[in-house]
């Protein structure tokens, strides 16, 4: 980490190309905080699934893990159509800009927790809920993944000083990593304070995307033009 710091900084020269690294740099601390909620897909939403979660289906059960399969689909359903959403926006000239994107993802995954909150609550009470809970929480987080991950790879070839994109692009991809290790200790470390997973998960999120459309003129005036 140190060396990568070190080689960013003497990479990096004029005052546009550090305003444009500082641009990166929020939006991958905030990029950890989706990513910590994400990945609870592979961790406490799959126990959701085999434990609390009606999977029967004509007397045939099936497999907690298959939920997961819901984002590959959505993935391949929707990820031409915010491509094809994006340049027409454009031709309008409503496009939004890459932080009010990331603010909207945000908002997405902020609504997905608070669905998963009252599938929680009900199955709270012993009774399993439906598989549509989980599939919609699944589909909701991953359009805010459309909202953040392609974004987010777009704007690290365009901001990044061009001799220092694929070490950026490491940076980046870290801080995927660091929300990775987030969502694996976020559990056991609100345990300790008896604060319930998924409502925390929501409400971070919700004063994340708040602050991200707060700071939206500053980030734009920092990427200097570049969308």
């Amino acid at each position: 980490i140190i060396g990568l710091a070190y080689t960013i900084v003497k990479g990096t020269n004029g005052a546009d190309e550090w305003s444009r690294m500082a641009v990166i740099i929020v939006l991958a601390i905030f990029n950890i905080v989706f990513w910590a909620g994400f990945e609870q897909a592979g961790g406490t939403f799959s126990l959701f699934a085999k434990d609390n979660t009606d999977r029967m289906m004509f007397g045939w059960e099936m497999p907690a893990t298959w939920f997961q399969n819901v984002n590959s689909f959505a993935i391949l359903i929707f990820a031409s159509l915010f491509s094809l959403m994006w340049v027409w926006l454009d031709k309008k000239g409503w496009n939004p800009r890459t932080p009010m994107k990331f603010a909207l993802g945000f908002f997405l995954g902020a609504i997905a927790f608070f669905v998963m909150t009252q599938a929680q609550g009900i199955a709270d009470t012993g009774i399993k809920v439906s598989p549509w809970w989980l599939v919609s929480v699944y589909l909701l987080l991953t359009l805010g993944e459309l909202m953040l991950s392609p974004i987010g790879l777009s704007m690290i070839t365009k901001l990044a000083p061009v001799k220092l994109v694929s070490i950026v692009m490491g940076l980046w991809m870290a801080s995927f990593a660091a929300g990775n290790f987030m969502a694996g200790m976020l559990e056991g470390i609100l345990k300790k304070f008896d604060y319930p997973l998924y409502p925390f998960i929501m409400w971070v999120m919700i004063i994340i995307g708040v602050i991200t459309v707060l700071i939206s003129p500053l980030l734009n005036k920092a990427m200097k033009g570049i969308h």
